[in-house]
Parts: C-alpha cells; sequence; structure tokens
C-alpha cells in the first residue's frame, strides 16, 4: 500500500491541495521509464538552449511527484532537465503534482504542450496512455499487421509507423472501416517498407479510395499496386517538388492510372475530378448501375451461347 504523500524537506509554498512549487533536485528527476509519453531528448534540442543563452533563466518544470518511488517524473520539460545536468545546476524551479496516474501525467503533457512544438506522435503517444478509444484502435490495428507506433520521430525501426497524423485523418473522416481498408490496401501492396507508410501516400491512398471504393474491388487494386514499389509511386507523382496540387491529390491519380492501365474502355474508372463527393455520388447513381447493366448483359449473351451453340453460325 502506497504511504500519504509527505511534503519534501526543501518545500516553499503550496499553490492547492495537488500541487506545490518547489526547487527539486535534478538528480530526483526521471522520465517515464517506458517513455510512454513525452518528447524524447535529443543533443540536437539541448544544444539549441545552450546556443540561446536561455539557461540563466530556465523556466519552471512540471513534475508528477511519485510516493512509491520518492522520485519526480518529467511532465514537462525534459530538455532543461537535460541542460541543467550538463551545466552542473542541482536544482530547477518545479512545479509538482500529486497523486497522479500516469495517464493524468499524459493528459497534463498534452494540456501543457498545446501551444509548443509538440509533433503529432507525440501527441498520439500521449493519447494512447490516455486511453484515448481512437488511439487505442490504430494502435491495435496496426498490431494486428505486426506494425507499431514508433517510439519518437529519430525510428528506424522497419515495423515502426511515424505518420500517426495522416492515420487519425483516415479514421476521423472514413471511420473503422475506412481505417481498415486503407491499412489492409498498403499492407497487402507493399508490406512494411517504410515508403508505403510515410503521410504522403496515406493521404494519397485515403484521396483515391474515398472516389473510387464503391466500385473498385480491394484485392485487384493490390495486385496492381504490387507491380510498382512505393518509391516508384512517389517518383510518379513527383513527391517533394513543388507544386500547386498536393501531394496526396497526385499519388491518388498515379493510383487511379496504374488501375486503369490496360483495362478496356468500359472498365476503367472515370477521371479524377476535384470534389470527391460529386465523384462518389457519380459513382453511386451512374458508374455502378452501367457496369451492373454491361455485367447482366454479358451474362444474358453467355448463357444463351450455352442454350443455343450454334447460333453464331453464318448464313
Amino acid at each position: 500500500m502506497v504511504e500519504p504523500f509527505v511534503r519534501p524537506e526543501y518545500y516553499e509554498y503550496q499553490d492547492d491541495d495537488k500541487t506545490f512549487r518547489e526547487m527539486v533536485l535534478v538528480s530526483k528527476m526521471f522520465l517515464e521509464p517506458t517513455h510512454q509519453y513525452g518528447r524524447s531528448v535529443t543533443e540536437a534540442a539541448v544544444n539549441k538552449i545552450l546556443r540561446s543563452g536561455y539557461v540563466r533563466n530556465l523556466s519552471v518544470v512540471y513534475l508528477s511527484y511519485r510516493n512509491d518511488l520518492d522520485l519526480y517524473a518529467i511532465v514537462d520539460g525534459n530538455h532543461r532537465v537535460e541542460v541543467a545536468k550538463k551545466l552542473g545546476i542541482d536544482r530547477l524551479d518545479s512545479k509538482v503534482y500529486i497523486d497522479l496516474t500516469v495517464e493524468q501525467e499524459a493528459e497534463y503533457y498534452v494540456k501543457l504542450n498545446s501551444y509548443k512544438h509538440q509533433t503529432s506522435l507525440d501527441r498520439f503517444r500521449a493519447k494512447i496512455v490516455q486511453k484515448d478509444p481512437d488511439a487505442l484502435e490504430i494502435k491495435d490495428m496496426l498490431a494486428g499487421y505486426g506494425l507499431y507506433v514508433a517510439p519518437s520521430m529519430g525510428s528506424a525501426a522497419t515495423n515502426a509507423i511515424l505518420a500517426v497524423y495522416a492515420l487519425e485523418k483516415v479514421q476521423l473522416n472514413h471511420g473503422t472501416v475506412g481505417l481498415r481498408d486503407i491499412i489492409d490496401i498498403l499492407y497487402g501492396a507493399w508490406g512494411n517498407s517504410r515508403r508505403a507508410w510515410i503521410s504522403p501516400m496515406i493521404e494519397g491512398m485515403r484521396q483515391f479510395w474515398m472516389r473510387y471504393h464503391p466500385v473498385v474491388k480491394k484485392e485487384q487494386l493490390i495486385d496492381r499496386l504490387k507491380l510498382m514499389t512505393p518509391e516508384r509511386v512517389l517518383a510518379d507523382a513527383s513527391v517533394g517538388v513543388y507544386h500547386s496540387e498536393t501531394s496526396g491529390s497526385r499519388i491518388g491519380k498515379v493510383v487511379l492510372y496504374q488501375y486503369n492501365k490496360g483495362r478496356r474502355p468500359e472498365s476503367r474508372l472515370p477521371e479524377w475530378v476535384t470534389n470527391p463527393t460529386q465523384n462518389a455520388e457519380h459513382m453511386r447513381t451512374t458508374v455502378v448501375p452501367a457496369r451492373k447493366n454491361v455485367q447482366a448483359k454479358q451474362a444474358q449473351v453467355a448463357t444463351e451461347q450455352l442454350e443455343f451453340p450454334n447460333d453464331n453460325w453464318a448464313f
């Protein structure tokens, strides 16, 4: 059983029942062991603070007192703590929270950093700790394919996904079914290839799928995409080159071209339209019925040929 909270000796003043302010020993601060939330410490960020001269007046850091360890988890300020260590500063002005769970620490991290240079990956990892249902759905869905959310932006692991914002956009706009469709297509075509899971590629596939999913068979699309590498798709879409059109839209058009290549005119998908809502409506009201009509006629002809095999004789 965890003992009741006892204020450290070096105590200045109390803000309220759940927080207090004190000069905390740097040696007693630590990052969450599994680093479930917060930005990873980078040498570049530490050196930037050192060069700025900002070290003379390091702003307050936010800590969570872990009574069972008698230590302070860093909620916000990990780079400032690293700078202090390098300069031999033994105490930092700190606002300390007490009686927080790890989930609550992650929640405070998101709130405190809403105005800072926080990456979408930082926020997403914090959401996972908070047990946000949407973030957990993405995490669990990726796990089903042997993929996982990267621990930091510098992660080089093959199965690590960095582009969580693009996946969140798919989930927000198209729900669980749309999210699974996009992941199915990308993984089915290219597995865990790193280039398949970057933001422009995910967004490009989303733009294609939202326009054409009513009439495209997922398996056929995957087979077509296997004929290209992700690098070829990106090159054909001129990703990385300035263009007035978004990279997602250009990638979507490359996917459309690849799907239509070699098909008979009546089997091709219609031209790309700017307004995907209008395109989807066109697909539902015109293309789908037309294809069903063609298929019905083909089936009728095949049946007649079976019943009257000599009807093709010339007179």
